[in-house]
């Protein structure tokens, strides 16, 4: 570093450890996973009841939204809720929706760091009711 001029401050580095909490992340030698305080205030999130509350919910589970498969799909009937039209009203598949993203808080999957001799799957969440709204028959 020094031949390079990068200076360091020595009291804000961290040496020798196996993990270390960045930006609500948990990096480790096994890889990327979501901070375990993000996890806890996503699991003890109460029913919403009202939109900016589900606003709130969401604004969450989208930081960690990476960890989490089919995700658009999934939120679907919450953001449903969020539509400035929309008259808020907790339905059935709602709480059921909260109920199941909760749900696969409690397995995320460990990410892997990019190495360019490894194969690549790039995954995209390509849901039907995603970005343009569709509605919810097509799912």
């Amino acid at each position: 570093m020094k031949e390079n001029n990068v200076m360091l401050n020595t009291d804000k580095c961290v040496f020798k450890v196996t993990s270390l909490n960045f930006l609500g992340h948990e990096l480790s030698s096994n890889g990327i996973r979501p901070a375990a305080d993000k996890i806890k205030s996503l699991r003890d999130f109460r029913p919403p009841q009202t939109s900016e509350e589900v606003r709130s919910f969401l604004g969450l589970v989208n930081y960690v939204g990476k960890f989490l498969p089919d995700l658009a799909t999934k939120t679907f009937f919450l953001r449903e809720l969020t539509k400035n039209d929309k008259k808020f009203e907790w339905t059935k598949e709602c709480d059921q929706a909260f109920i199941n993203i909760k749900e696969l808080l409690t397995n995320v999957e460990t990410l892997g760091y990019y190495n360019p001799l490894d194969r690549t799957r790039v995954i995209a969440d390509a849901s039907p009711v995603g970005r343009f709204g569709r509605s919810v028959n097509s799912i």
